[in-house]
């Protein structure tokens, strides 16, 4: 099972910025270059200087990965980013609206999760991943010893358990801001130090597993970078954690659109009789359309997802358990080769 611990993370100094708007950043991966320069126009010190650094002019021995490594010394022993004085878990409320147009509020904690390889009862995987973006993430975490990206996790909260952590959170410090790429995001950061919260909320991520919901390639990084660490004092064995319970009603997974090819006669039937036995045409009280699918010449067709799966209620899963797996009876060597 999953193992979960404080930390003594960096932030921003909040006497130095009370409002953490200006040196907010999206992930990495879905930044522009045109959006680049607009964030490092808005502050020297925005964290994209360090997660996509650009190599320093007239320093041809700086690539940007030590340029980053540079910088973020440099940011420390300005008292730009501080260290929490004692192990801590930091709890973020986001607040948005959605495509909707409804109002929607995610919270989730930051902690650190310990590296353990994929299993169905300690972390779980539902991407494949690309060795250029792994290399890229290494480079990175080899030059700065740090973690600046989460992974993001989800777990299960059908009883709703962590509501009440969430209500009792004992805030030590607060910090803020705003994101504005694609919506806007108002953050909400608090940090606690309290050890009975902690061992609380530790204790009931241990009874089950974790879902990576984004950042399988940075997950597998971080792994790879310990396994090759000879160096005790660095603690490499955790990686950056930002957990979700599932009953935040901000969690929202986008649908992605997944492609089956060359698929034989005999698998297209295999197909349809899977969706008939584990999704149904008609909707439900309290459901959504798990999958929207055109299988051949037929018309598009939604499918609700039904109890015979006994399968995880987050949707990202339920293309690979239910669909691959389950129907078409795919191994995970046989995805891995698809993908």
């Amino acid at each position: 099972m999953p193992k979960i611990l404080p930390f003594q993370g960096y932030t921003y100094n909040p006497q130095i910025f009370a409002d953490l708007t200006n040196v907010l950043a999206p992930p990495y991966d879905v930044i522009s270059p045109q959006y680049r320069e607009e964030l490092i126009h808005r502050s020297e010190h925005n964290i994209i200087n360090l997660t996509l650094a650009e190599k320093l002019n007239g320093q041809p021995d700086m690539n940007h990965y030590s340029t980053a490594a540079k910088l973020v010394t440099q940011w420390k022993q300005d008292d730009i980013l501080i260290s929490a004085e004692k192990p801590s878990i930091w709890q973020i409320t986001e607040s948005f609206r959605d495509a909707d147009g409804k109002d929607k509020k995610r919270y989730g904690y930051l902690a650190l999760v310990k590296l353990e390889n994929y299993s169905t009862d300690g972390i779980r995987r539902h991407e494949r991943t690309h060795k250029a973006a792994k290399e890229d993430r290494y480079r990175l975490l080899d030059a700065t010893h740090m973690n600046f990206s989460p992974i993001f996790f989800v777990f299960n909260d059908n009883d709703r358990s962590c509501e009440s952590l969430m209500h009792r959170f004992p805030s030590e410090t607060v910090q803020a801001g705003k994101l504005d790429f694609e919506t806007d995001v108002n953050l909400r950061i608090e940090q606690t130090s309290d050890e009975e919260w902690i061992d609380s909320f530790s204790s009931m991520l241990a009874e089950q597993p974790i879902l990576i919901a984004d950042g399988h390639h940075r997950y597998e990084t971080a792994r790879s970078y310990h396994s090759n660490q000879t160096n005790s004092g660095l603690k490499s064995g955790y990686v950056l954690a930002y957990l979700v319970p599932s009953s935040s009603e901000g969690l929202q997974i986008l649908p992605t659109h997944r492609g089956l090819f060359g698929l034989t006669e005999n698998q297209i039937d295999q197909l349809k009789a899977g969706l008939e036995c584990y999704f149904s045409q008609t909707k439900h009280e309290n459901c959504t359309p798990y999958l929207t699918a055109i299988i051949g010449d037929e018309k598009l067709t939604k499918y609700y997802l039904n109890d015979k799966t006994k399968s995880s209620p987050l949707g990202v899963e339920v293309f690979e358990e239910v669909i691959l797996k389950k129907t078409l009876g795919f191994s995970e060597d046989d995805i891995a080769d698809k993908s």
